[in-house]
């Protein structure tokens, strides 16, 4: 370890002799009273930081036999045990050759620093003559909890560090760093405690910790850079527990230029096996093209040291411990010009010797993990509730078991746990004969959130009871990404990209993956591909059907299913149909009529999001319809105006023109029209009177005066007119009647197929308006009385006659000179009666067609 770095008058020179104090023969007291005497073989001696763990007792001995190294086959002393703070209960009770005892009764946390001197093992020379003997100086913390757990990781926070400024006060809020940088969210049962503990030289600076906002305030002493590190810890008093942390300080002038990424990982190391590792990938060169030293290097449980600290560029150190596990290492670098970066590294330590006789096993495209041994739980940081003897191997390996809780978190951070059929099919591989995996304890799984145990010897799966289990994670997948954007439903095909990750996430190249879809209408270009080198495989997929589809892709074990949406085709939409319902409109009446529109591709898909337009062609009296003029189509393809008529007369005709310009600018329309306030058939008629006609045959008069879709009513027309028999204020027939001069003229059927009824319901309605409900085909010019009666009586306002003409009874309706006339049979062929002359007919067309 190395002190703090006092920048005073001469502070380059100060600097540079603590470089040089930190290469000499690896002492770590870095005082004027290290060094050799000449009556001593030179040895180097390294005390490791060490923390350690206990629970209630009496007394509990700290002990440093495994904690120190000697070169040059020598031993050691422990030479002084110092107190970092003033509490009573961190007094030691006694200090002996290698070790010291403290009382261990209640839950705290001490500091002390310890110093170690190489001493003569043979002659077991006593510390008072160890004058000039090579010496080192460590931190040790001690932490007495209710219960020991499974490793001192559980205890120790990951080391954080600051950068402050000369001569100003720096608080940090120690829960948020701890989250930030190391990615750790401290419980909140647990309270910051009091007590401080700077281990470095004293007069560097003050630190005061404030409990209730996890705060620690730092304070640096005028004129002093450098690194300066704080103790702290973290007390559960109801549980018992206890969390050690350090944050390490960089006391810096204002100028800038070294940066330190946060978060390094190096690469997993042995133990007992020194280690050199460059800070050099972690640290951002200074912008002013300033060179920079290593200066500082510290951890707990391990021993470091600069590599070269004579060096002014050295930006290494060298790594040992003993301790398997995960070491947070803080390093500082500086451009001998007053900048200062700090760091932090974090490196995992296993032990070879108890380490797994297993790997990891692929299998139908999944990587099953092995199950870890306690040694490799705790190098990773795993928490495991039980260890377990396996005799199995010889020697015995110690499985490390755990709980699904702690198995759920720690699959968590590499893939998942696995299904029980995933691990039902893994025990087809023989997996301890074919893989020296162990099967003495079941393996937790899950489905769907419902926990299972499968016993890999049998391939038998059972319900979950509580308790410790072996955990094996599935890494690796196939996953499929679902297309940005609908997919046109016009025969193009569309590209599917299907991941395929092996282990460590690492693509899975050269695999074939196999495509199918639950459509009757989508096709894959090809059923499968093969992965590329970013573990890809890619999957064409057409269709003609607008509809959602389910796209999958398998290889083994492994199925990834994604919908996908076939839409219209916008370049190719058209109008389709267009309709309205007017339906119990009635003058004065400002409801809302919507206009129905339907819009579809070439394939007769419906296109959803396109704009339709709207536009009024005819209004026949006053031009009163209102209305959106666009909408647009919903996902079935159809969209809707709404219009307005605030028409007063007692029926009108309207005519919008409805279209749309598709994106290939091609445009396509149709007429929507409706008539108002007047009954309808079920397929509705336009009803004109067409004016005097010359000659009985008028089957080509409607068209000749009107246009070519005119023609006379059909007698199925006429019974459905008939059937309905609708009212004087909803008659189309009267309302067309009402737009001619009728005057002098009857109702009278054309020879030929004519419509008949039983009886006529006519009557006069208020200001001598004609009220009927019965129908005809066209009007005949007669004064007095119906054509073809026999007698020429006529008959007065309102009487009704029955008549005999041609053997047929009728009745009649005689008013201001107009016979309405209708049969009581059924349809009457007749060709005997008096040829019409001066005659006017009714003509329809079909709405809408």
């Amino acid at each position: 370890m190395h002190h703090n770095l006092y920048k005073g008058t001469y502070p380059y020179a100060v600097l540079a002799a603590a470089i040089a104090l930190a290469g000499c023969n690896g002492e770590g007291d870095k005082n004027s009273d290290s060094g050799s005497p000449e009556y001593m073989v030179p040895a180097s001696i390294s005390a490791q930081n060490a923390n350690f763990i206990t629970d209630y007792k009496d007394e509990y001995e700290v002990d440093f036999s495994d904690k120190v190294s000697v070169e040059g086959g020598k031993g050691f002393t422990l030479v002084e045990v110092k107190p970092l703070s003033n509490a009573s209960e961190c007094q030691p009770l006694e200090v002996m050759a290698q070790s010291f005892t403290i009382a261990a009764l209640a839950v705290k946390s001490c500091d002390y620093e310890y110093k170690v001197a190489v001493t003569d093992v043979a002659n077991a020379v006593a510390p008072a003559s160890l004058t000039g003997a090579p010496t080192d100086i460590a931190i040790t913390r001690v932490a007495v909890m209710s219960e020991m757990p499974v490793s001192s990781s559980e205890v120790t926070l990951p080391a954080v560090s600051a950068v402050a400024f000369e001569e100003q006060m720096l608080e940090v809020d120690i829960r948020d760093l701890l989250l930030f940088q190391a990615g750790f969210m401290v419980p909140f049962d647990f309270t910051l405690s009091e007590e401080l503990s700077l281990p470095y030289d004293s007069g560097f600076g003050t630190a005061k910790s404030d409990p209730l906002r996890n705060i620690i305030t730092y304070t640096p002493s005028s004129g002093f850079e450098g690194i300066e590190r704080i103790l702290f810890s973290y007390i559960n008093n109801n549980t018992g527990e206890i969390l050690l942390g350090t944050l390490d300080i960089a006391v810096s002038n204002a100028n800038e230029g070294l940066l330190v990424k946060d978060r390094n990982v190096h690469a997993q190391v042995q133990t007992n096996q020194k280690v050199t590792i460059d800070v050099s990938p972690y640290v951002t060169p200074p912008i002013d093209g300033d060179d920079y030293q290593l200066v500082h290097v510290d951890s707990f449980n391990a021993s470091t040291e600069p590599f070269d600290p004579d060096d002014f560029s050295n930006k290494r150190f060298t790594f040992e411990t003993s301790q398997v596990g995960i070491h947070y290492v803080s390093f500082a670098v500086s451009d001998r010009n007053g900048a200062y970066g700090l760091g932090l590294v974090e490196i995992p330590a296993f032990d070879p010797n108890t380490s797994s006789k297993w790997g990891d096993i692929e299998y139908q495209g999944l990587w099953f993990t092995g199950p870890l041994t306690t040694s490799e739980a705790v190098t990773e940081s795993v928490e495991y509730s039980e260890a377990r003897a396996d005799d199995f191997y010889t020697p015995a390996v110690s499985l490390a078991l755990l709980d699904f809780k702690s198995a759920k978190n720690y699959c968590g951070t590499k893939g998942r746990l696995p299904t029980s059929s995933e691990l039902i099919a893994l025990s087809s591989e023989d997996v301890q004969a074919n893989h020296n995996w162990p099967v003495s304890v079941k393996y937790l799984a899950e489905d769907n959130d419902v926990i299972k145990v499968v016993d890999l010897a049998n391939a038998d799966s059972q319900d979950h009871v509580d308790g410790n289990y072996l955990a094996t994670c599935v890494e690796g997948g196939l996953t499929v990404q679902a297309p940005l954007e609908d997919i046109i439903a016009n025969g193009n095909s569309t590209q599917l990209t299907f991941n395929l990750i092996a282990q460590d996430e690492e693509p899975s190249v050269g695999e074939t993956i196999m495509f199918e879809t639950d459509s009757e209408h989508a096709s894959f270009i090809d059923s499968s591909a093969v992965t590329d080198q970013n573990g890809n495989a890619i999957a064409l997929l057409s269709s003609t059907k607008a509809e959602d589809v389910n796209v999958c892709g398998s290889i083994g074990l492994l199925r990834s299913c994604v919908s996908v949406s076939f839409v219209g085709d916008p370049a190719t939409a058209q109008v389709t149909a267009a309709s309205m319902n007017t339906s119990g409109w009635t003058p004065g009446n400002l409801s809302s009529y919507p206009v129905l529109t339907q819009v579809r591709d070439a394939f007769d898909n419906p296109v959803a999001n396109v704009v339709v337009e709207y536009e009024v062609v005819e209004d026949t009296n006053d031009q009163s319809l209102s209305m959106i003029p666009s909408s647009i189509t919903d996902e079935n393809g159809e969209s809707q105006t709404q219009v307005v008529n605030s028409e007063s007369y007692l029926s009108d005709f309207s005519n919008i023109l409805v279209k749309h310009q598709n994106t290939s600018n091609q445009v396509s329309q149709t007429n929507v029209e409706a008539t108002w306030g007047t009954w309808q058939w079920e397929t509705p008629l336009r009803v004109k009177v067409l004016d005097v006609i010359t000659s009985d045959e008028i089957s080509q008069d409607c068209q000749v005066a009107f246009g070519d879709k005119w023609r006379l009513p059909t007698y199925e027309e006429g019974t459905e007119y008939k059937e309905n028999n609708p009212t004087i204020a909803t008659d189309p027939i009267r309302f067309a009647m009402l737009g001619k001069d009728i005057s002098g003229r009857i109702i009278e059927s054309e020879n030929g197929n004519r419509w008949e009824f039983p009886k006529a319901t006519l009557g006069i309605g208020g200001g001598d308006r004609l009220v009927f409900g019965s129908s005809v085909s066209h009007l005949a010019n007669h004064e007095d009385t119906a054509m073809g009666v026999a007698t020429g009586e006529s008959y007065e306002l309102g009487d009704y006659v029955l008549t005999t003409a041609n053997g047929l009874k009728r009745y009649e309706y005689t008013w201001r000179n107009v016979d309405w006339v209708s049969d009581v049979t059924g349809l009457l062929n007749s060709t005997s009666w008096p040829e019409m002359s001066n005659a006017t007919t009714l003509c329809v067309y079909p709405l809408n067609q």
